[in-house]
């Protein structure tokens, strides 16, 4: 199955009104971007040292499109992050760029390191939010990001459920999971270590050092 991808970074002074209001839009704009069968990994901070004494906000974005063309993953992606840029003009720098792999697998192997494994021992945080929640005003989902982001730090926000999830039926009839995913959109977690563990995109250097300078071989970086 192949998958089509993008990869953005919106970055903007340390805890700007116009960085949280940014970010506060494009959370609501998560569940239609599940519908369309949009998936996806983000990672959110207001503040976030770059080096010793200098900080920014920074909202990258990891989305997948599996079974899908990459004209429909850019189609559905580009309208939001153009309004972001025309909504807060000359305040958020915004890069993205966009590759098609055969398998999710390809997509994978190239984003983690193979020393990884199939997985890793954390200690998770994380809430489930619906589409009532999701649908919040946006001065309330700007005052949520606000509370929940450490100073400093970092959240994650996953597209990772969704309908398909909701009436999944596993092998076997099992039924094991939380029923909040029942009913999720997306999920908040916080996993202060396992990106710097698992990427060997982000080892080295400082996590939004590292992040300000993905690129993948031979894919030009676009700016709006």
């Amino acid at each position: 199955m192949p998958v089509a991808y993008l990869n953005v970074t919106i970055s903007a002074a340390a805890n700007s009104e116009a960085y949280w209001a940014a970010s506060a839009y494009l959370l609501a704009q998560y569940p239609s971007l599940i519908n369309s069968g949009i998936f996806g990994y983000v990672i959110t901070g207001g503040s976030y040292p770059i080096n010793s004494s200098t900080f920014a906000a920074l909202y990258i974005g990891y989305f997948l499109a599996p079974n899908k063309p990459l004209s429909e993953l850019v189609g559905a992606l580009t309208p939001l992050l153009e309004y972001v840029n025309t909504t807060w003009p000359g305040q958020l720098t915004i890069i993205f760029d966009t590759y098609s792999y055969p398998d999710f697998y390809s997509w994978w192997s190239l984003a983690f390191s193979s020393d990884f494994g199939v997985g890793g021992d954390g200690l998770v945080a994380n809430r489930f939010l619906d589409a009532d929640a999701l649908s919040a005003p946006q001065e309330t989902l700007m005052q949520t990001l606000k509370e929940i982001t450490p100073p400093g730090s970092y959240v994650d926000i996953n597209l990772i459920a969704g309908p398909r999830l909701w009436h999944a039926v596993p092998s076997g009839g099992s039924d094991s999971i939380h029923p909040g995913w029942r009913k999720a959109y997306v999920e908040f977690g916080k996993f202060p270590l396992l990106l710097s563990i698992c990427s060997p995109m982000l080892r080295g250097t400082s996590l939004v050092f590292r992040l300000l300078h993905i690129t993948f071989p031979t894919i030009p970086q676009r700016r709006l």
